[in-house]
């Protein structure tokens, strides 16, 4: 099976995707071409069910999985239903030291839509591990 880039709901088919420089937008184009790249992403596809069982037997075993370690979620502010509100209310009870983002007027591609955001996540947690404190 080829995964078309522009398909299959990747990036290429978000509407800001046209955001990016149009040189950024060929390579990307030119990197999912490529068959190492459609391989590495078939077996993502084929594999995603069994991790996804895997993390749920173990979130429920443990009621923090993640412990401590932070752990930031950036989400959507779309109004994307019950079903979004409680996988993010999951992400955030991986661990004991989450924070939720929200990247403003961002679809399902926050790097895209709200890069900020997604910054800002990172400095918060590189933040609190260098200082070994709460997010």
């Amino acid at each position: 099976m080829t995964l078309a880039p522009g398909g299959g709901g990747g990036i290429e088919s978000d509407p800001n995707f046209g955001k990016l420089s149009s040189r950024d937008r060929e390579l990307h184009l030119w990197a999912m071409s490529q068959t190492r790249n459609q391989m590495a992403l078939q077996a993502n596809h084929e594999m995603m069910p069994e991790c996804v069982g895997q993390a749920d037997a173990v979130a429920k075993e443990h009621s923090h999985p993640l412990g401590d370690k932070p752990l930031v979620d950036v989400s959507t502010d779309e109004a994307l239903g019950p079903d979004y509100v409680k996988l993010q209310t999951e992400l955030l009870s991986l661990s004991q030291n989450s924070k939720q983002i929200i990247a403003e007027k961002s679809v399902h591609f926050v790097i895209i839509d709200g890069p900020d955001a997604v910054i800002e996540a990172i400095r918060q947690v590189v933040q609190s591990v260098r200082n070994n404190s709460k997010l």
